[in-house]
C-alpha cells in the first residue's frame, strides 16, 4: 500500500509506477497471493492506508501441529 503513489493519477497502475511493480514482484517473491496483493491494491485505491489479513485457523493449527512435530 506505501508503494500506491496516490497523488499520481497512474500511482495505481504498476505498469507505470515502478515502486509498486517492485513491491509486487517482492510480495510473490515472499509468497503472498496474487488475490491479496490485489486486494490491498484495490483498498488502497480506495483510500485506505493499512490493511491486516487474519491467518483461518485451520492454517493456525497446521502450523502449530508442524512445530509440534518439528520440536519432537
Amino acid at each position: 500500500m506505501d508503494a500506491c503513489d496516490r497523488d499520481s493519477f497512474f500511482g495505481f497502475d504498476p505498469e507505470r509506477n515502478a515502486a509498486l511493480r517492485h513491491a509486487m514482484i517482492e510480495a510473490q517473491n515472499l509468497g503472498l497471493p496474487d488475490a491479496a496483493v490485489h486486494m490491498a491494491i484495490s483498498y488502497a485505491a480506495q483510500g485506505y492506508e493499512d490493511i491486516s489479513f487474519a491467518v483461518p485457523e485451520k492454517e493456525r493449527e497446521a502450523a502449530t501441529c508442524v512445530q509440534n512435530t518439528l520440536s519432537v
